[in-house]
């Protein structure tokens, strides 16, 4: 089931197999996944729906970030409710994590049993 939140510039929505060829492409700059945990590089066709796929049925879904109609980003709660995110260069430095966090972070807590969500970084 596509799950999709909304906000002012971002449509976020859970990857499906029309997401492949972008995330593909995204996720093989390494200049994104070197700040990534879990993340093979290179990567491939193989490893983008083996993502979907295992995103598909998780409590909390990894959300792809949509800018006019474009794959930007990707944002997430994941590991012990931690807030994860990645934007391809282009989109750095234009609020969009913040947005797409945001709105997350609001869907998130809704539900008055939500775990607490941790977040760090890290620097070069």
């Amino acid at each position: 089931m596509k799950k999709t939140i909304q906000t002012d510039r971002l449509v976020l929505r859970t990857p499906s197999v029309s997401d492949v060829s972008a995330l593909v492409q995204a996720l093989n700059n390494y200049e994104i996944t070197k700040w990534l945990a879990k993340v093979p590089h290179p990567y491939t066709d193989v490893d983008a729906q083996q993502f979907i796929a295992a995103n598909a049925d998780k409590a909390h879904p990894t959300y792809h970030i949509y800018h006019d109609g474009r794959l930007i980003g990707g944002v997430g709660l994941g590991g012990l409710v931690g807030l994860g995110y990645w934007l391809i260069p282009d989109a750095w430095g234009k609020g969009y994590v913040t947005e797409a966090s945001g709105a997350l972070l609001a869907r998130h807590f809704t539900d008055a049993n939500a775990q607490a969500v941790t977040s760090g970084y890290q620097s070069s």
